[in-house]
């Protein structure tokens, strides 16, 4: 599974049965009855996909460079489309807030130069601890993610507001 568009991402997986050595003139293949069946309570299982089931009716599939020519196969197709307004609702919106609010404390009076300070860092603390929580129930990947760039940006936005602010103070 790859991980780089989460929560936008949609996950196919393959399900190739084909011969290695036979090809059709001396074997063939052919689902049994209606083939795979996807289990009825999947949508139950996996609450947060959009679960589609694609069975290929193909028995002779053709590779460029096999030997034998056609082979004897049997395709089936599964897709798993994460459903991601909750994400929407409860990390991008979020977050979008902080950075607005952050940003609008330059329409405050210049004297209120404590409150302005304790809104900056209270902004990039609760952003930082938001994308914390996210990283703890999200897949663990080695890349970088959509929601990680996300994040990176809000932070960076709060985090150039502050110091904009400090230099503006000088």
């Amino acid at each position: 599974m790859f991980f780089d568009k989460f929560p936008f991402d949609k996950q196919t997986c393959h399900l190739d049965i084909n011969s290695y050595f036979y090809s059709t003139r001396d074997m063939v293949f052919g689902w049994e009855g209606d083939g795979i069946i996807a289990a009825s309570d999947i949508p139950d299982v996996l609450s947060n996909y959009l679960f589609t089931f694609n069975q290929e009716n193909l028995t002779s599939c053709y590779t460029e460079g096999y030997i034998n020519g056609r082979y004897p196969c049997l395709k089936s197709v599964m897709t798993f489309t994460r459903r991601y307004r909750s994400y929407l609702i409860g990390v991008y919106f979020p977050s979008l807030i902080f950075v607005v609010v952050a940003w609008a404390s330059f329409f405050w009076p210049p004297e209120a130069i404590p409150a302005r300070t304790v809104l900056l860092i209270t902004s990039l603390l609760a952003t930082i601890s938001l994308y914390t929580g996210v990283q703890q129930t999200t897949p663990p990947t080695n890349y970088t993610r959509a929601i990680d760039n996300w994040f990176f940006a809000c932070i960076v936005a709060i985090a150039s507001a502050l110091f904009q602010y400090a230099i503006i103070l000088q």
